[in-house]
């Protein structure tokens, strides 16, 4: 790589958000939420049998330390959006920051600290057979938000409540409407605009709570009550309304005695197997049992959300997603089949993974050698030609529509329980002067954190208040958009007991055409040879559909 400049792999402080499938082969400060399961050891080689329920970042961290005595590796087994042990200052203390995530949410919050901080950002993930990584560096390239991301599939609400069609159909029933009607609290989100329907949608929200009430008392007649009412009365309702049926088969109502049926216990089955409805009946009435004596564990009703990883809550949407299909005619799935669907689950290769991860570090090894123009976005392809595994292409510039990059970003150094919010923008604007050289009035902005509005003309009573007291201390990102400037100010607090302000970037106006000044005329055409010999330009572009399929949410990201 000729690192004769810049610094070193081995004097480098590298971040690696994520200790899965990317992020066992990236390794030297870990950060990692989730615990080792079963799954996970046919493609995450650093973890064994006996290390499972354990934190992945510390056992990942203890195995590459028994191979390399030497390494400096801190894990941490946390949320790298928790401020308290992550806050703003410990982004900017590493040199590259290599994302190896599984959801969106958590991408996006990484992508937005690096960009304050301006740490170089290298993202990464895989699907099946394709993968890809990309470099994000603040105010050069695209970050992660200028390329939009697919919205995750969404049915209307008749056909989930009322003419499933499809196995999915029943896994959304079970998973977005009957825990949370039981479990968890009433969502309000995509509500029908019908009106007759919504009065129906708040009758069951009605009945589900006088259901869960009695909950408290016996877990055995809330059982009962509950696949009486969803498998049997409310069918029988369905049924009642003729016209529904008269173009497709109407459902069965099912009704059955609960002390009939055998216990069934799934731990020895094969997950793998379709079970009997017998067995589904089973599973279901001993998941709903204990899912209700943990909500009301404490005498009082305790949320419980939907996560694939419980095992309780994982057998409840399972068995009451196939106990439906039954109803309505649709073919039912394995254990392993559901989990996968609830939890948005792609089935993942360890060699996509590993060559994904070389990838990355290949890229992080540029960036510490200050070699951008060697800089990359790089795909691992499928079947576009014979011979040919990986696609090349510059990286590019931001996206001038883009509503995360194309904002000036700034530090703002002070404590946030000795500052009130109108000193703050006294300071801010003032700082704001002097650096852009325009004078603009103070106070005459609107403030905003996330959606909440903190100030504006017609609400300046915060003016006064601490910015502690608005709940905006350490990492917290406040936007000021000024009436007389062009774009929004992103200003992010980092406790310090000195007041600062410094500019980390400013809007980027360059042009795409303009992109060859930056990463060199000629270079891509070198790099590509020295990737693969065999790569055509028309092949260096993958499809649009490849690039939004390896960086959306969860329902296609490797988990």
């Amino acid at each position: 790589m000729g690192l004769d400049s810049g610094v070193t792999p081995e004097t480098a402080k590298v971040l690696v958000v994520g200790a899965g499938g990317i992020g066992c082969e990236l390794l030297k400060n870990l950060v990692d939420l989730d615990v080792i399961e079963l799954s996970n050891l046919n493609r995450q080689f650093l973890f064994r049998r006996q290390h499972i329920g354990q934190a992945k970042a510390k056992v990942a961290a203890e195995a590459v330390k028994s191979m390399v005595p030497d390494a400096n590796i801190t894990p941490y087994w946390a949320n790298i959006k928790d401020t308290t042990q992550f806050p703003f200052s410990f982004f900017r203390t590493f040199d590259v920051v290599l994302n190896a995530l599984d959801n969106l949410d958590a991408r996006r919050y990484v992508n937005n600290m690096c960009l304050s901080a301006s740490v170089p950002l290298v993202e990464s993930g895989t699907s099946g057979y394709l993968g890809q990584c990309s470099v994000i560096l603040p105010c050069d390239s695209e970050c992660f938000d200028c390329t939009p991301k697919e919205k995750p599939k969404t049915f209307p609400v008749c056909t989930i409540r009322t003419t499933p069609s499809s196995l999915v159909h029943c896994i959304v029933w079970a998973k977005e409407y009957l825990m949370t009607n039981l479990l968890g609290p009433p969502t309000e989100d995509a509500l029908p605009e019908d009106e007759a329907l919504l009065e129906s949608l708040k009758r069951e929200t009605e009945a589900f709570v006088a259901i869960r009430d009695m909950g408290h008392a016996n877990s055995v007649l809330y059982s009962r009550k509950v696949f009486s009412k969803v498998f049997f009365d409310d069918i029988t309702s369905l049924v009642s309304l003729t016209e529904l049926w008269e173009n497709r088969d109407p459902p069965t109502p099912l009704s059955i005695d609960f002390d009939s049926v055998e216990e069934f216990d799934m731990r020895q089955a094969d997950d793998h197997q379709i079970w009997t409805l017998s067995s589904w009946i089973a599973v279901f009435r001993s998941s709903i049992e204990i899912l209700c004596k943990r909500a009301f564990a404490n005498n009082s009703f305790t949320e419980i959300y939907f996560d694939k990883d419980d095992e309780d809550v994982m057998s409840f949407v399972a068995a009451a997603a196939n106990i439906r299909a039954h109803i309505f005619g649709i073919p039912l799935a394995s254990h392993f089949s559901l989990k996968s669907m609830a939890g948005n689950i792609i089935p993942a290769i360890a060699t996509t993974n590993a060559i994904v991860a070389g990838m990355i570090v290949l890229q992080a090894l540029n960036i510490l050698n200050r070699e951008k123009a060697r800089c990359v976005t790089a795909f691992l392809t499928y079947g576009v030609r014979r011979g040919t595994l990986f696609a090349c292409e510059r990286y590019l510039p931001p996206n001038q529509d883009c509503a995360t990059c194309q904002v000036d970003r700034a530090i703002a150094s002070l404590d946030p329980t000795k500052t009130t919010l109108g000193l703050f923008l006294d300071s801010i604007t003032d700082a704001y002067n002097s650096i852009r050289g325009v004078n603009i009035a103070k106070r005459e902005c609107t403030v905003l954190e996330g959606t909440r509005m903190l100030y504006d003309e017609d609400f300046a009573d915060n003016a006064e208040r601490l910015l502690s007291e608005l709940d905006c201390g350490d990492s917290r990102f406040i936007r000021v958009d000024f009436w007389d400037a062009n774009v929004p100010l992103l200003v992010v607090i980092d406790k310090s007991d000195k007041v600062q302000f410094s500019f980390t970037s400013e809007r980027q106006n360059r042009k795409r055409k303009h992109m060859a000044e930056d990463i060199g005329k000629d270079t891509n055409d070198d790099l590509s040879k020295e990737v693969n010999d065999d790569i055509d330009e028309d092949i260096t572009q993958p499809p649009t559909k490849m690039a939004r399929l390896l960086i959306a949410d969860e329902d296609v990201v490797v988990v």
